[in-house]
């Protein structure tokens, strides 16, 4: 409608003159005003009083808000849906040490017969290649090398199942006195590319970026023993001899405020190569040389999950009010800054506890309610690294019980419901009318709401982000210009 007003316009200004489109443009307009003006008047007097329709618009709902510890996340799902792992460490300025971890099955890619790696073979290396997607989360200062991660990876006593459900918090046993990778120690910068074989003096196998971690010799010759002494081993007889490993940055030491990252890996495009030696054959059937060659295994998607640690301290002062929100149970508390953290970390809880006087006088018709949560800027950077607010943010219902649901507003569609960061303004702004309405009529019980980032996001992206909270006033009594609001435009009903 917008674009053809202003496609009518440009024709008329053409057409006729700009002068003469101006003059008639304000003409109109002082017709409208006064016609409007006029017919609100004549309005009131002529229709009855009781069906005169009363819109109001509030920005003064009491809201309640405070810091809560998220519930374990389901990380199985996300890893298969997107193929993205994280593995790393950083030490967040607000939220402290942070940690993402992945258990993994290895499988082969086809099944393995005795004569399959040739006569007489011997292993000479074996490397686990994990394949950078490019992004990471953490330090970013651009001044100095990232601080080096320290990688360790264990052989798992337990199967991983695809029956069954991984959280976040899940672990399994492993041999944690055998690092398979003697503590592997590189400096997590992402290149373009990288030598499978080789080096940028003898190059050779050129490579899509990825960083390769050196497993022991002796577990790539057992997998070649192993071999050799079945008729025929498939992937089931594997994971009943080799369970799986865990791969984890968490041993990493040193790391100050705001160092180290958390980065994220493509497992599909990731591997376990096994390089060997044999003895080739001539053609009269005896060894006359040794060959080189190799054999991938794979990183099994079925079989993975992500395992998170999150810590809310650190050495700033934000750290002592986190802590503070956490632990505090009463849900008509609410704060000026609250926090919401990915990886099974923290969400914010949201309490509306006057909204139903909305309706003490008669029903109502919410027309809008838009929920805007501003972002604490102060916290987006430190020491030169940008932290990056989550791209969305989600709403879920609390149940009597304390479990959550999805409010309807999310169900209608996503582009109704918004919740997306937008830069410019950075805040948020979020449509919750079809809950608020549904509070209201008793349809839903008003037990609040948590914000949180979305689950598969929280398991593939390591973000965080501080938020104005609903207290007008901040701790040192100046005012919180980050403070949350709900707005709603509504109609009272007769």
């Amino acid at each position: 409608m917008i674009l053809n007003n202003r496609r009518s316009a440009k024709t008329l200004l053409f057409n006729t003159g700009a002068k003469f489109f101006l003059l008639l443009l304000v003409s109109s307009l002082i017709i409208s005003i006064s016609s409007c003006d006029k017919s609100s008047s004549v309005g009131l007097n002529v229709q009855p009083k009781n069906d005169i329709l009363n819109v109001g618009y509030q920005d003064t709902i009491t809201l309640a808000t405070r810091t809560v510890k998220e519930d374990s996340l389901r990380t199985d799902q996300g890893l298969i849906s997107s193929g993205l792992s994280l593995i790393g460490k950083y030490n967040d300025p607000i939220f402290g040490m942070t940690t993402a971890s992945l258990y993994a099955q290895v499988q082969f890619n086809s099944n393995i017969y005795p004569t399959s790696f040739g006569t007489s073979p011997i292993c000479d290396s074996i490397v686990m290649a994990l394949q950078y997607t490019g992004t990471y989360y953490g330090e970013n200062n651009g001044r100095t090398a990232p601080k080096k991660q320290t990688i360790n990876v264990y052989q798992l006593l337990d199967n991983i199942s695809t029956s069954v459900s991984y959280y976040s918090d899940t672990t399994l046993h492993k041999i944690l006195g055998e690092d398979m990778v003697n503590g592997y120690t590189f400096t997590p910068e992402i290149p373009d590319s990288t030598y499978a074989e080789g080096s940028p003096t003898y190059p050779y196998n050129k490579v899509y970026r990825q960083v390769r971690i050196p497993l022991k010799r002796s577990f790539g010759q057992t997998i070649i023993n192993d071999r050799l002494t079945n008729l025929e081993v498939d992937n089931a007889v594997f994971d009943g001899i080799f369970k799986g490993i865990y791969i984890t940055a968490e041993n990493t030491p040193g790391l100050g405020v705001g160092e180290g990252r958390i980065i994220a890996y493509s497992l599909p495009s990731s591997n376990v190569r096994l390089y060997y030696t044999y003895l080739g054959l001539n053609l009269a059937g005896t060894a006359d040389s040794i060959r080189h060659t190799y054999y991938d295994l794979k990183l099994n998607i079925g079989g993975l999950f992500s395992h998170f640690t999150t810590a809310s301290k650190s050495a700033l002062s934000n750290a002592a009010d986190l802590n503070t929100q956490i632990a505090d149970t009463n849900r008509t508390h609410t704060y000026s800054t609250t926090y919401i953290q990915s990886l099974a970390g923290v969400k914010t809880k949201i309490y509306t506890p006057y909204l139903l006087n909305l309706v003490k006088n008669g029903p109502i018709a919410i027309n809008k309610a838009e929920l805007v949560v501003k972002v604490v800027s102060s916290t987006a950077k430190y020491n030169g690294s940008s932290y990056t607010p989550p791209a969305t943010l989600y709403m879920f219902g609390i149940n009597n019980d304390g479990t959550s649901y999805v409010i309807p507003d999310l169900i209608s569609s996503p582009y109704y419901y918004y919740g997306g960061f937008n830069a410019g303004d950075y805040q948020y702004t979020l449509n919750i009318t079809r809950y608020i309405q549904q509070v209201l009529d008793k349809k839903l019980a008003n037990n609040g709401l948590y914000l949180l980032v979305p689950h598969i996001s929280a398991v593939t992206t390591a973000s965080r982000v501080a938020i104005g909270g609903s207290a007008p006033k901040n701790p040192d009594g100046s005012t919180n210009a980050y403070q949350m609001k709900l707005n709603l435009t509504y109609t009272k009903l007769h």
